[in-house]
């Protein structure tokens, strides 16, 4: 063990044994021994278990980490590094790549007849391995910073119940994984707590749904404004028909709506008197003048608590963005169009803009004051302004209050604030707000404005921007962080002209926000610059807001980028839980429902 190894453990562990099979690592190490056999050190000796590259070594992963469980104490934690370029997605069992061969500057201790090899191995083989000794298995990501890698970490937790008894593994399931990352936080003595968390897991699971319910979306985890928490009704989508949960996921029951004509139901909103407030998404087909509604247009349908059609409504073009583009204060709902205007982005456009204008249309904010029966505009942005809206809120602290944000470009990432639920509104965008960017956003300083999800406080709002800020060259992880391109998380006046605090850096855009009580996550996308194409997964704790964390990458089963939850998630956690979009190969490589079920712990 390595001095810098025992001073990173030193405030977790008070003693060490140094061990390894060839090599000698300081005063006291023991050399000589086997991992494979371990037999010298008595069954549930130790409290834990650490390496770095020794699974990297040899093929009986299996024995290895037999004998790591046996010399582990009841509720004792193993914890092992893999080299990243030693590992693969999937369940690739060990497999030899080569021999180890010496020389005078390479494995110059290890004997020549040692017969050393470096292998691969799947990282689903390697937990798969961990949990079949008894471990309770998690695998994490950790991304640094510094040198621009990822570091793949294997953590298994040792049950005090003894594993013939019956105990539950997590994540056995094949449509179930868990991860974990340490927390490397500095206690805020001010908090009044006496320890932080010191580990987050997350347990991610594509709900297992009854037969009928193929096809569907996340649509809503239902938020009560009232008790300002998240309810355990949560809603899925499909073609004419609901999937709904009322016990937070742990059962759901198909609803099947004909009255809706086969639309393709899409976005979700609860009001406070539990009617449902439901929007299809617009089809390219031919208008059926026989039909009760309009397919090319974005239709809301008002449903009773029973998924009874009272009102529909063709007077929306476009849906709207996301969990936070649709809000409720009082009698006042109010929701903002999301139209797609790519084509204003195009060369020929500006070429030949009599030519291109028709096909561009005007985002509008839509009112209802009779929970949703009609539907009345009080707001429009010009596509030559903004491309369209993405959120719009109300502020919880300040009733008739509400926050209207758009996109994409610099100059179209605006916010608007109604103090009249409403009936007028007020650019409150700061064109230059005092922040630091890459050199080549300097003039574009705006683009921070850009998000689509928001946290409200008392005085400031919080978001992460949905823009990179920067250049795919600066998003290079050998760049110098201030100078490097990628998203962040800012902190906002609530003014008339809003002035922007960075809380920290985080990488991909960012698209929504969900708070389990402690900390927010903010979840990104994978889109653009030199980052993986994994999506991030950052913790702000409430009582560090200056310090956010990385503690996980979602997997992302094909080449190409993805914007994972699409802005459609949880507002808040409820006892743990909270539920997202994902498309079919994100966490998971499957044609499964398009939800994930998150699962958090801190520890």
């Amino acid at each position: 063990m390595t001095a810098a190894e025992k001073k990173a453990l030193g405030a977790t562990f008070a003693k060490f044994t140094s061990v390894s099979l060839y090599g000698n690592y300081g005063v006291d190490h023991i050399e000589g021994v086997d991992a494979r056999d371990l037999s010298r050190f008595p069954s549930d000796f130790f409290s834990g278990v650490f390496s770095i590259l020794l699974f990297d070594y040899f093929v009986e992963v299996d024995k290895a980490l037999e004998e790591c469980f046996r010399v582990i104490a009841p509720g004792g934690l193993f914890f092992t590094y893999v080299g990243g370029y030693r590992l693969v997605d999937g369940d690739l069992p060990a497999t030899v790549q080569s021999v180890i061969r010496r020389t005078e500057t390479y494995f110059n201790y290890v004997p020549e007849e040692s017969g050393m090899v470096s292998i691969k191995v799947g990282r689903e083989t390697f937990v798969r391995a961990m949990e079949r000794v008894g471990f309770e298995a998690r695998h994490t990501s950790i991304w640094d910073e510094a040198s621009g890698e990822r570091s793949d970490w294997f953590i298994g937790i040792k049950s005090g119940v003894n594993r013939a008894a019956g105990r539950v593994v997590v994540g056995q399931l094949p449509n179930s994984k868990t991860l974990g990352s340490p927390l490397k936080r500095a206690l805020n003595p001010n908090h009044g707590r006496a320890e932080p968390p010191s580990m987050m897991t997350m347990k991610l699971t594509v709900p297992q749904l009854p037969n009928g319910a193929s096809g569907t979306y996340f649509g809503e985890h239902v938020y009560s404004r009232t008790m300002k928490s998240s309810t355990p009704h949560v809603i899925l989508t499909g073609r004419s028909k609901i999937v709904e949960s009322k016990d937070n996921g742990h059962s759901w029951e198909v609803v099947n709506i004909p009255d809706v004509e086969k639309r393709l139901l899409y976005n979700c909103f609860t009001t406070d008197d539990g009617n449902h407030i439901v929007q299809c998404l617009p089809s390219t087909s031919e208008v059926d003048t026989s039909k009760r509604t309009n397919p090319l247009r974005a239709t809301v349908f008002l449903f009773d608590k029973d998924w009874k059609v009272i009102e529909a409504s063709d007077d929306p073009e476009a849906r709207w963005h996301g969990r936070a583009s649709i809000d409720q204060c009082g009698n006042t709902i109010m929701f903002a169009e999301y139209h797609d205007n790519q084509a204003k982005y195009l060369p020929a456009y500006r070429d030949d803009v009599a030519k291109w204008r028709p096909l561009m249309n005007a985002n509008r904010v839509f009112r209802s004051r009779d929970g949703g029966r009609s539907w009345h505009v009080v707001f429009e942005g010009a596509p030559e302004i903004i491309r369209h809206f993405h959120t719009l809120q109300a502020d919880p602290f300040f009733p008739g209050t509400w926050w209207l944000s758009s996109g994409d470009r610099a100059e179209e990432s605006r916010v608007w604030r109604s103090t009249d639920d409403g009936d007028s509104w007020i650019d409150v965008t700061n064109p230059a707000p005092s922040i630091k960017l890459p050199l080549m956003y300097r003039k574009r300083h705006q683009a921070a404005f850009r998000y689509t999800d928001i946290v409200i406080g008392s005085d400031h709002m919080i978001w992460g921007s949905d823009d990179l800020l920067g250049g795919t060259l600066e998003s290079d992880p050998r760049v110098e962080l201030q100078k490097r391109a990628g998203s962040r998380i800012y902190r906002s006046t609530k003014a008339d002209q809003l002035e922007l605090e960075e809380l920290g850096y985080v990488g991909h855009p960012v698209r929504s926000i969900v708070d389990i009580g402690q900390a927010y996550l903010f979840i990104t996308e994978a889109n653009r610059g030199r980052f993986p194409l994994n999506p991030q997964v950052v913790a702000l704790f409430k009582d560090e807001m200056d310090k956010p964390i990385e503690v996980a990458r979602i997997d992302n089963f094909r080449p190409n980028p993805t914007g994972f939850t699409y802005s459609k998630a949880s507002k808040a956690s409820l006892d743990g839980r909270f539920f997202s979009y994902r498309n079919p190969t994100d966490a998971f490589n499957g044609d499964r429902p398009c939800v994930l079920q998150w699962d958090i712990e801190l520890i």
